[in-house]
């Protein structure tokens, strides 16, 4: 059992929890933490790294009610083999990486040639990241990825968080 008089930031937990399904609480499939994120990692929204039965996925922690949550999808469940109902072993552990977004080799120049840009795309969230890179990649024609790479780094030097619709 988890003991409420761990009051210092630490970077993992282990606990035993039973999944909970969408019938008690919600459309959800979730676990409930014994514990305070905000408390423990030092954000109560904190992105944290789940190990269930050797699988491992990325999630990030959510408040419902005075509870503290992580979602368990339908493919984390397949893949970790668990059902509703279900007491695990949880490992949660603090997720500080920052994941990686795969740039489209437009993006990428434009971004090398104006270094407001860049450093202004660094600070960017990386859902943001993801977006403009998803904008920029999905166009079809050459000069169409051209301009709408031109178009982000400008974009993003003028603090606009994300793409506007092409």
């Amino acid at each position: 059992m988890f003991r409420a008089r761990l009051a210092r930031v630490t970077e993992a937990v282990d606990f035993e929890a039973a999944l909970r399904g969408p019938s008690e609480a919600g459309n959800r499939t979730y676990l409930t933490l014994p514990f305070d994120p905000k408390a423990l990692f030092g954000r109560a929204r904190c992105p944290v790294r789940i190990t269930i039965n050797g699988h491992s996925w990325r999630t990030t922690t959510q408040v419902y009610g005075g509870e503290y949550r992580v979602v368990v999808s339908a493919a984390v469940r397949a893949a970790a083999g668990l059902e509703v109902g279900q007491s695990v072993h949880v490992h949660v552990k603090k997720d500080d990486s920052v994941p990686a977004v795969d740039l489209p080799l437009e993006l990428s120049a434009a971004l090398r040639a104006d270094l407001d840009a860049r450093d202004a795309f660094e600070l960017l969230a990386p859902s943001h990241r993801r977006e403009y890179s998803r904008w920029v990649a999905e166009a079809t024609l050459p000069q169409t990825r051209a301009r709408r790479a031109v178009a982000a780094a400008e974009r993003i030097k003028g603090s606009t968080r994300r793409p506007l619709s092409a």
